[in-house]
């Protein structure tokens, strides 16, 4: 049954509903494929050369509708000319129909048969290294777009297509795609595309929501990209969809994703890392273009297993074991005909599938609260911004103290006298006045400010009392000296208030940071979990400390929740690729340190455990060169977790 098309005045049917068999200008429709929003694709054949398959897409909108579809299927045609290449799908011819001024627009592109990239991944399981060697192609194509101009502004699995025959791929749907200099069809806002797939910086403009059109940039593309590999390594997006809205934006802008490795343990460390540059906050830290994106990944290609397949291949599952009737809670006798056992083996391997993916959605949602979050640049400079007027708040205030307390000769512009030290035996004893130089009535002393200090925090985060700050000394007796030389009293003033201030280097320490934590007994329940996995303490294993950041060289670690895995142990309780879950704790000394208060190997539930870290002989970690009051940067992203009944670093 059909229904009339009414915003077209060109064609009477909708484009969906039109019977197999019609003709379209020298092109017959073989059957209907997929619809969308904006268009409707058919198989079709050539009318001239029977045999000869194409896909062919209507917009399904004429001219001078809402919404600008037509605007966009013209558009669409064009930037497919002009980012031509071989694994971008060709264009074969276009016009309208039926009407040549107002009928639908439609586009005759070469037929792929095939699956869309996620689907073939799924089928086909493949090899790290053919995966990556197809998605290079796609890079590829992608890099030729950008460079002819065109920014293809909605990359996913969905628009690539991977041919069955011999796993070409080809980048597909250019409808919401831009060209430079071309005006813009998005009034304000975002361009059309789709939400798990844009960067963080769109979806942080998309939260101003200031009336204007984001200027899409190419490494809004290669983010896109980075989540697109993402998910065909693990099988899941880097942040869950159905958050939804405001929530899911937040999520992407300020949080950094599991690494693939953590979800998947046959990805190599080296692609894991790849992945997550592409997914990075900021776009200049991604690949600058698909020229050093193959680049990274043909280095990866040296590190690792890479002829491993993707995903866990399935157990085998004997055909007696096959049962023959409706889902039920058991197994009954094999089935005797091929087509109720193939129904089976369907249903089985989908099963698998469906629990293999929730199994890894669940593993994300446990260890994404626990990855650090990320500061957005103008925030970044704002709180620099801040910390640097409080430390100029604070230095003006030690030093208006030493004004207060030091005699004016030391103030003059004129050469002051030195003033001798008291005798120690005698200390209340005026010094002896030299008779060349009479002595002179002492000055008065400069006033303190009558507005109190303002409130400083220290590192503790014990608010400093009013009393505790440095206050007007009294006038000293006629003839006495200071105990204390200024300089050293400025200096001592000025360290105490920087380190309250919270902006003193960490190696010369603050008063108030502790040099090592406290020590605490392991808690009973942790104690009795290791005794259980027999997990003895003095128990040692190699781990990445910081599981998010890879093998780097110089890694910078922030007080707060972290989350290591082991990639070295000999013990079968603490395997590869187990998670520690832990704190790092702040220090005021050269080391910092991390206790560990969970466990969870793959594929078994978190168990309370005590660990700690070290790199050398000394428990802890030495901060190296560069480092903060919150900042600690390492030499190294290894360390040795070793299991303890008693936290005593």
């Amino acid at each position: 049954m059909t229904e009339g098309h009414p915003l077209s005045p060109g064609i009477g049917v909708h484009p969906n509903l039109l019977p197999p068999g019609t003709e379209v200008n020298g092109f017959r429709l073989v059957r209907h494929l997929v619809s969308g929003g904006y268009g409707s694709v058919w198989l079709v054949e050539s009318i001239l050369h029977p045999g000869r398959l194409y896909a062919l897409k209507f917009s399904l909108y004429p001219p001078g509708t809402p919404r600008q579809a037509d605007e966009r299927a013209v558009r669409e045609v064009r930037l497919l000319l002009q980012a031509a290449h071989p694994n971008v799908v060709r264009v074969v011819a276009h016009g309208r129909w039926e009407d040549p001024e107002t009928g639908l627009h439609y586009v005759v592109l070469e037929w792929v048969e095939g699956s869309t990239l996620l689907t073939w991944a799924r089928q086909h399981n493949p090899s790290l290294r053919h995966l990556v060697r197809l998605f290079q192609k796609v890079v590829r194509a992608l890099q030729a777009a950008h460079e002819a101009g065109v920014m293809h502004r909605d990359v996913k699995p969905d628009n690539v297509l991977v041919r069955e025959v011999d796993s070409e791929p080809f980048l597909v749907d250019f409808g919401a795609g831009n060209a430079e200099g071309s005006p813009s069809l998005t009034q304000e806002g975002l361009p059309p595309g789709t939400p798990d797939f844009r960067s963080p910086e769109a979806l942080s403009f998309s939260l101003r929501a200031d009336g204007t059109p984001y200027s899409f940039q190419p490494a809004d593309d290669w983010y896109a990209v980075g989540v697109m590999l993402y998910l065909l390594l693990t099988e899941v997006l880097p942040f869950p969809a159905r958050l939804g809205g405001v929530d899911f934006k937040q999520w992407v802008v300020w949080r950094r994703p599991v690494p693939p490795r953590l979800l998947n343990p046959r990805v190599p460390g080296a692609l894991s890392r790849v992945v997550m540059r592409l997914l990075a906050k900021e776009p200049g830290s991604r690949p600058k273009d698909g020229y050093a994106l193959c680049e990274a990944l043909e280095k990866a290609l040296t590190e690792g297993d890479w002829d491993a397949p993707v995903y866990a291949p399935r157990e085998p599952r004997p055909l007696e074991k096959a049962t023959t009737q409706a889902p039920t809670p058991g197994d009954g006798p094999a089935a005797e005909d091929p087509e109720t056992q193939i129904k089976h083996l369907i249903r089985q391997e989908q099963g698998e599938e469906v629990a293999r993916r929730e199994a890894v959605a669940r593993r994300r949602d446990e260890l994404l609260p626990a990855q650090p979050g990320v500061w957005r640049p103008a925030l970044r400079r704002a709180t620099a911004s801040a910390v640097l007027l409080s430390a100029l708040v604070a230095i003006g205030g030690a030093a208006w103290s030493w004004l207060s307390t030091a005699p004016l000769s030391l103030l003059s512009s004129e050469p002051a006298t030195t003033l001798p030290s008291p005798p120690a035996e005698a200390p209340d004893t005026p010094p002896t006045v030299s008779p060349q130089s009479p002595a002179a009535p002492q000055p008065p002393l400069l006033k303190a400010p009558t507005a109190p200090p303002p409130t400083l925090v220290s590192t503790d985060a014990s608010p400093l009392k009013e009393d505790s700050t440095v206050k007007t000394s009294q006038r000293p007796r006629a003839g006495q000296a200071a105990a204390t030389t200024p300089s050293r009293s400025v200096s001592k003033s000025v360290r105490n208030t920087l380190c309250a201030a919270g902006v003193a280097a960490t190696a010369a320490g603050c008063p108030s940071a502790p040099v090592r934590p406290d020590v605490k007994e392991c808690p009973l329940v942790a104690t009795e979990s290791m005794q259980r996995l027999k997990i003895m303490p003095s128990v040692e294993v190699g781990v990445l400390i910081d599981a998010s950041s890879g093998y780097i060289d110089d890694p910078t670690f922030r007080a707060g929740p972290i989350v290591s895995t082991v990639d070295d142990s000999g013990h079968p309780a603490v395997p590869e690729d187990s998670l520690l879950f832990g704190e790092v704790l702040p220090s005021g000394g050269e080391f910092f340190y991390i206790r560990y208060r969970e466990l969870q190997a793959p594929d078994k539930p978190r168990v309370p455990i005590c660990a700690v870290v070290r790199q050398t002989n000394e428990t802890g970690i030495e901060k190296q060169p560069g480092s903060t009051a919150d900042a600690f940067k390492v030499d190294g992203n290894k360390g040795v977790a070793r299991f303890v009944y008693t936290f005593a670093e």
